[in-house]
């Protein structure tokens, strides 16, 4: 054990800290939350045969007795819940964003949180959701994607940019910062050998950057709340002290939950929360501040652009929706549940991909044939083995009169096919039949 880290966990931990030193060693906490936006959490326990127990963190989350193969079974092909350490549910819980809000997401990969927020919103309002580092944006878009959501913006861009166009913008910001990351430790033994010092102090000047850009996006009265999944002070109650220090404008909130504990106390300002082994979790550090003055700015909205003949055929010929919005770029073309904005960023993801138009017919995306949201005109009912095939990428032979039509499992939206009439062709991705 690293003599550093064991003074500080002994400054943070106090008389606990033998027991937490110990509690290193066991394994970590795995769970799920159930996704909502498909299926009720009732529905969810009624239907399927986990081994799951009640999670404190978030009302769709739980701990289970994990199996191998989790991430290849049929309910997690269904996109009925999303695995996630249960304390990793905490901040968004106690973001608590409402529905039809504007919500930022600044470090947002893989998307735990952003699926979470997008839970909350139920298909109203609008998330943006960034994530900096190139390497990681197709996780986050795969998984956002896989929530078919119609009220999503992903962009890769620098916090920075963020801010200086986005400023003043959102009812609620999310800033999960990166961090030195002890609470993961129980998950990756040589990080505990290779932490120092001097490496949390690197890790906290890049976060006292992030959290004046996260905040700097806020309207007046927004919600932000920062986060890591580290115990150290300096990453947590002196970068928010600092932080406060600062900023007049900003008034540290209590936190009311029935999970984790007070935190050191940041200055005269109050206490944030933590969360350590003894509390059931991993290693969590939340502050949520409001702003109490500042900016409320709107977004500029794109003029209604000429969308593709192909497209519009499409769209009419598949959902019964009416209330929506299309954009059209370079031959790819988008659907909303919000207008199309103008934001100056490096965009990724504009609301939900519809398809690119090549050689004038329309390749369809399968998120756009795989939500629960939309209002499909022509839906197929199918059973377990007609399931099982579709996710092996095989044709389904079934003979239904030409067009495109959506599967339906239990009540779920699967995906897409396209009849032939002599058979069913398969339309969900390659790439996610490799998985499987």
């Amino acid at each position: 054990m690293n003599k550093d880290f064991y003074e500080e966990m002994k400054y943070i931990m106090g008389e606990e800290v033998d027991e937490f030193i110990n509690l290193l060693n066991e394994k970590p906490y795995e769970g799920i939350r159930v996704n909502t936006n498909r299926i009720s959490v009732n529905d969810f326990i009624n239907n399927y045969n986990f081994d799951i127990t009640k999670s404190p963190f978030a009302t769709n989350g739980f701990y289970i007795n994990k199996s191998l193969g989790l991430g290849y079974s049929e309910e997690h092909m269904l996109n009925l819940f999303y695995i996630q350490e249960p304390s990793a549910s905490a901040a968004v819980t106690i973001l608590n964003p409402k529905k039809n809000s504007l919500v930022l997401d600044i470090c947002a990969s893989p998307g735990s949180k952003s699926t979470q927020i997008l839970e909350m919103l139920d298909n109203t309002g609008l998330l943006v959701c960034n994530e900096t580092i190139n390497s990681r944006v197709n996780a986050l878009k795969e998984n956002i994607n896989k929530y078919a959501c119609n009220n999503v913006v992903i962009i890769n861009d620098d916090t920075t940019n963020i801010a200086n166009n986005l400023e003043g913008i959102f009812d609620y910001v999310l800033c999960d910062a990166p961090c030195s990351g002890e609470g993961m430790f129980r998950k990756n033994e040589e990080a505990i050998k290779q932490w120092s010092l001097k490496y949390v102090k690197k890790c906290k000047e890049l976060q006292e950057v992030i959290i004046e850009n996260a905040f700097k996006c806020l309207k007046k009265d927004g919600i932000l709340v920062y986060s890591t999944c580290t115990f150290n002070k300096y990453e947590n109650e002196e970068l928010i002290k600092e932080f406060l220090d600062r900023h007049p404008d900003a008034k540290l909130m209590d936190i009311n939950v029935n999970f984790g504990r007070k935190s050191l106390p940041i200055g005269n300002y109050g206490y944030g929360l933590r969360i350590t082994p003894m509390d059931k979790g991993e290693g969590h550090f939340i502050a949520k501040i409001k702003r109490t003055n500042g900016p409320i700015n709107q977004l500029k909205q794109i003029k209604q652009n000429i969308i593709s003949k192909e497209a519009l055929e499409f769209i009419n010929n598949t959902i019964n929706n009416k209330d929506f919005y299309l954009y059209e770029n370079n031959k790819k073309v988008y659907y909303g549940l919000n207008p199309f904005y103008d934001i100056n960023l490096h965009l990724i993801q504009n609301q939900t991909y519809v398809g690119e138009i090549k050689k004038n017919r329309l390749e369809v995306s399968h998120e756009f044939l795989s939500s629960n949201y939309l209002k499909y005109k022509n839906i197929i009912d199918i059973d377990d083995n007609d399931l099982k095939a579709y996710y092996h990428g095989d044709i389904l032979n079934k003979i239904y009169p030409k067009g495109w039509y959506v599967l339906r499992y239990n009540g779920i939206i699967v995906g897409g096919v396209k009849s032939y009439g002599s058979c069913l062709k398969n339309h969900y991705p390659k790439k996610l039949r490799k998985n499987y």
